[in-house]
């Protein structure tokens, strides 16, 4: 097995303990158990074995471990409510727990990914270059739009809201978008399809307040009516 060379090696041994200090230390390290964890002896493991979809930065955990966990738990929570069936009983309450807590992990995972994704942006803005006359970047912005949103965009070429609605939900990545759309499609009478477009905004018009997250733990921006104009020409993508 090959160990590795990097010379950070010595930020994941661990101190011997013999004090409070050393153990808080300890407690502390980062990989999972240092290199008392086989697994961080592999130079290739990393993200859950998926450096291209996931993003580990300290080296604890990523955001799959929760979304894994989370659907187990939606996967058994059926077959423990038909425990007693068909009346009510103590196994409906466990397995309505069980949602609560899968959903709170997709959540816990969600805001993993937010964190990464707001971290590479926080990254980016400060190592551009402070020129005023280097033109501002940007922020891809995805969002799944019912049919009749669909044709106002046709019409329009822009996003525009109804009175009084004041701001519009886009997602962070492309796969939040779809996700969305899925659920409201559910939710829809009619069971429309919706469409996903893609955009993109300065990200000095993007504030802390208007970073959130949706549903599952999606990670969205909320962009206000006023800021709607700002945005990129919208593109269909699906």
């Amino acid at each position: 097995m090959w160990i590795s060379t990097d010379p950070a090696l010595g930020e994941y041994i661990p101190k011997a303990p013999i004090d409070e200090e050393a153990k808080k230390y300890n407690q502390n390290l980062p990989g999972m158990g240092g290199v008392f964890n086989h697994i961080n002896s592999n130079l290739y493991h990393y993200a859950g074995n998926n450096p291209i979809r996931y993003t580990d930065p300290d080296g604890r955990i990523d955001s799959n471990t929760f979304y894994q966990f989370a659907q187990g738990w939606y996967n058994q929570a059926p077959n423990v409510a038909l425990a007693d069936s068909p009346a009510p009983g103590p196994c409906d309450l466990i397995a309505a727990g069980m949602v609560i807590i899968a959903t709170g992990s997709y959540a816990i995972g969600g805001l993993i990914d937010f964190a990464n994704i707001l971290s590479e942006e926080l990254s980016s803005v400060k190592t551009q270059s402070k020129s005023k006359n280097q033109s501002d970047s940007l922020i891809t912005l995805y969002r799944a739009v019912s049919p009749a949103e669909d044709e106002s965009i046709q019409k329009t070429g822009t996003f525009l809201n109804p009175e009084f609605i004041e701001s519009k939900y886009f997602s962070l990545t492309k796969e939040g978008a779809k996700y969305e759309g899925e659920v409201l499609s559910k939710l829809d009478k009619k069971g429309e399809k919706y469409s996903i477009y893609k955009t993109a905004i300065p990200k000095s018009q993007i504030t802390p307040d208007m970073m959130i997250t949706v549903d599952l733990g999606v990670p969205a921006v909320v962009v206000p009516t006023e800021k709607l104009p700002l945005l990129l020409p919208p593109e269909k993508i699906e």
